[in-house]
């Protein structure tokens, strides 16, 4: 869903809906489902709070109190059966073209979509025995919070909120329960793609998210030929907007990180036989109990964009 705002004036499309329906593995499961997407609504919501609701992450939905003291949008609705295709394409383009700004000086949430793409190529990386391996990332998991470090704190252990099984088998599920009363969710479906699961070399996840200024976005995928490790943002997260309330855009991968989980003994990358691809079952490895710490090798797939390019675009 994608909204539109001109001054008190709301227009709510829709684009694409998220339907839980699964659970998610290290190949993932698809806990979110596109829809065909429909045409322009001509109802319009009876104020701005409805909005917000509406395109709150379902916990937030859920939990958040309704402001039911919201401007109105007063007696002149403004409905596409009323007007001129061409007037009514115009006035959408001009409100599309302001809406994150009017969102903002109202207070209101901002959509943003987020891009993470696996920039990797086939059969890149030459183990030591002179292996061939593929880097894939895992279906992963999206906070938004304006906490500090609400996922982990380098140099201390895992908190037993999910980041182990996600950093060693991939899977996201321990994570969307831990945080379910916070705006979270999951992404595990490449761009394009009918089936759930990881994202291989050319391949694309994206997922939206609404927030505030002050919120930060956090987002955590396995690195999927390791024992333990995972890619996220630097632990205090990524500000979705500037000092000056704006919101930011653009390529922001050099603010994220790949980390060690200290759960999992590490074995080479490509090749370890109780790596996620090649384990018999999840949690297969031998216990490190270590604390997470950033990954400071200096081979090529240890380096974040040269394998991962993340990019943030307010809606």
């Amino acid at each position: 869903m994608k909204p539109v705002i001109l001054g008190s004036l709301s227009i709510l499309f829709l684009s694409t809906v998220l339907t839980p329906v699964g659970q998610a593995a290290e190949s993932g499961s698809t806990l979110y489902a596109p829809r065909v997407p429909s045409a322009p609504t001509t109802t319009i919501p009876q104020n701005l709070a409805t909005i917000a609701a509406i395109y709150a992450p379902r916990a937030q939905r859920n939990s958040a109190s309704r402001d039911q003291t919201s401007t109105q949008f007063g007696s002149r609705i403004l409905a596409q059966n009323s007007l001129s295709s061409t007037r009514y394409n115009a006035i959408l383009q001009q409100i599309e073209s302001n809406s994150a700004q009017s969102s903002l000086s109202q207070g209101k949430l901002v959509r943003f979509k987020v891009r993470i793409e696996n920039i990797s190529t086939k059969d890149e990386f030459i183990a030591s025995n002179g292996t061939k391996w593929t880097l894939d990332f895992s279906p992963g998991f999206w906070l938004v919070s304006n906490q500090t470090t609400p996922l982990f704190k380098a140099r201390e252990q895992d908190r037993g909120q999910g980041i182990e099984a996600i950093a060693e088998d991939g899977n996201p599920t321990q994570l969307a329960q831990s945080f379910a009363s916070q705006p979270s969710g999951v992404f595990n479906t490449a761009v394009g793609a009918t089936k759930a699961g990881g994202i291989r070399p050319g391949q694309v996840f994206e997922f939206t998210v609404t927030a505030t200024p002050g919120q930060k976005l956090f987002f955590v995928t396995m690195f999927g030929q390791s024992n333990d490790w995972f890619y996220a943002p630097r632990e205090s997260g990524i500000a979705l907007f500037d000092t000056s309330g704006q919101p930011i855009q653009g390529d922001v991968t050099t603010q994220v990180q790949l980390w060690n989980a200290g759960t999992e003994v590490d074995e080479e990358a490509g090749i370890g036989p109780t790596q996620g691809p090649r384990q018999s079952a999840p949690n297969t490895g031998v216990a490190e109990n270590g604390p997470i710490q950033a990954v400071m090798l200096q081979a090529p797939y240890a380096q974040t964009n040269q394998v991962m390019r993340v990019t943030i675009i307010p809606e």
